[in-house]
């Protein structure tokens, strides 16, 4: 499971707290956080369709299945919009 830490600052989101680094984050009108990052060598494969984020709400223990909104597969990385602030997994889809 991976948390929303930041490669170059180790830093937690937390709930509330406003964060602007090299604008990789924002909170969009539906209340979804739109997240870009790094996937590093693991994520260099495959096309996007190939993976999907699990993430779990650590309040409602609520499990959401959401595709990857953009995908650098030369470089691994990634954006998506998070429904929530919790730990999170990406799973590759074996067909």
């Amino acid at each position: 499971m991976l948390d929303f830490k930041y490669t170059s600052t180790d830093y937690r989101v937390i709930r509330g707290d406003e964060i602007k680094i090299e604008n990789r984050t924002e909170i969009l009108e539906n209340g979804m956080i739109h997240v870009r990052l790094h996937g590093g060598e693991i994520l260099r494969c495959c096309s996007k369709d190939d993976f999907v984020i699990i993430q779990v709400e650590p309040v409602t223990e609520k499990v959401y299945l959401f595709p990857m909104t953009e995908y650098d597969e030369k470089t691994g990385d990634y954006a998506a919009d998070f429904p929530c602030i919790g730990p999170y997994m990406i799973t590759q889809i074996i067909k």
